[in-house]
């Protein structure tokens, strides 16, 4: 029922990744292409994204760049899941792609306050969590996985934001 969500199956499934021969028309071709993981991947990634819709006070925080990061975060997530045999039905992808939820929330919520960060951080040269913690008295990790216990997440999803050891 939502249009833009078919596209984007449909574009998924249809890409050179994938190799079919034939254009990709119905869902249901779709996923058996793509296979349920894959689905489910990319509706919760359409669906986080939906869920912080930039705001035009955010000229400091670089949504594109965050997204990429994330996406990647998920792909490289996956790749070392499939590399090591954990068989864990593609939380893998998920839990990189919300690890850095909490900086959202900063954006979202208490953008001022991510203005005061960036520049504690680049006045004392410090990392980032540090700095958030001095500005906000709690880290974006810290954010991100209350906001996954408030959205009854899984505990492993939890676990992964709440242990995201960002360190640049």
């Amino acid at each position: 029922t939502d249009p833009s969500l078919a596209a984007n199956i449909l574009k998924v499934s249809n890409s050179p990744y994938y190799g079919v021969r034939e254009k990709v028309a119905s869902l249901k071709l779709a996923l058996t292409i793509l296979g349920l993981n894959e689905i489910i991947n990319i509706v919760t990634s359409i669906s986080i994204i939906r869920m912080f819709p930039p705001s035009r006070k955010s000229t400091s925080f670089n949504r594109q760049k965050f997204w990429r990061h994330s996406f990647g975060t998920g792909c490289a997530a996956q790749i070392l899941a499939h590399e090591l045999k954990f068989d864990i039905d593609g939380a893998e992808f998920v839990s990189g792609l919300i690890h850095d939820i909490g900086k959202l929330i900063i954006d979202q919520y208490f953008h001022p306050k991510l203005k005061e960060i960036q520049y504690t951080r680049a006045k004392e040269e410090i990392l980032p969590t540090e700095a958030e913690v001095q500005v906000m008295g709690v880290d974006h990790a810290a954010l991100g996985s209350w906001l996954a216990q408030h959205w009854h997440l899984p505990a492993s999803l939890v676990e992964a934001i709440e242990r995201n050891p960002h360190i640049v």
